[in-house]
């Protein structure tokens, strides 16, 4: 199983944890955290962090400013205090999240176009990113479960919990619009 790199988590990742949350939160958010109106990405977060993936320690400095948002991918992070809420682009944006998590933490991953790919090797936990010709990468949702039929997953701005991945090629328009997927090997057990 893998273990990410040793400054991202030092305790064991659980699953029953992140599905815990999920069964909390995936409706209604958790008001604890900011919502965006695109806040697949942050959900997303959220349950890494609830199965265990520990925030980084941040370098942002007070300014008086409320809702501070860091564009540091090298942190992953949403912390309130008295000041506001601070977060980084790696913690709420689709391509922040992914380049910190593959680059900087050094996740493995994999990018197809087949979703019996994705149903093959894709596992309860995982991080699942759609893209469109249109949109580029737009979506990021996570592996809820998996059984023989399909993978079922959880997201945030379309609230979701077990919708089925076969389902998730149309878009808002009605047409279909995803050709590519990218999936991040969390390592959640």
């Amino acid at each position: 199983m893998f273990q990410p790199n040793s400054k991202v988590i030092r305790h064991k990742l659980s699953l029953k944890s992140g599905r815990k949350y999920i069964r909390k939160y995936w409706k209604k958010g958790n008001p604890k955290y900011l919502s965006f109106p695109d806040d697949c990405t942050n959900y997303a977060s959220q349950i890494m962090y609830a199965e265990g993936f520990r925030m980084t320690p941040t370098d942002y400095k007070h300014q008086g400013t409320f809702n501070l948002r860091s564009n540091k991918t090298k942190d992953w992070y949403m912390r309130k205090d008295w000041y506001g809420t601070h977060y980084s682009t790696s913690w709420s944006t689709v391509n922040g999240f992914w380049k910190h998590w593959t680059k900087e933490s050094k996740m493995p991953h994999f990018t197809t176009t087949s979703r019996k790919k994705i149903k093959k090797y894709a596992k309860p936990g995982d991080v699942v990113q759609f893209w469109s010709k249109k949109q580029g990468w737009f979506h990021t949702v996570t592996v809820y479960r998996k059984n023989k039929k399909d993978v079922y997953y959880t997201s945030h701005t379309a609230n979701f919990r077990g919708k089925a991945l076969r389902h998730c090629n149309v878009g808002r328009s009605g047409k279909k619009k995803i050709q590519k997927f990218r999936i991040l090997r969390t390592g959640v057990s």
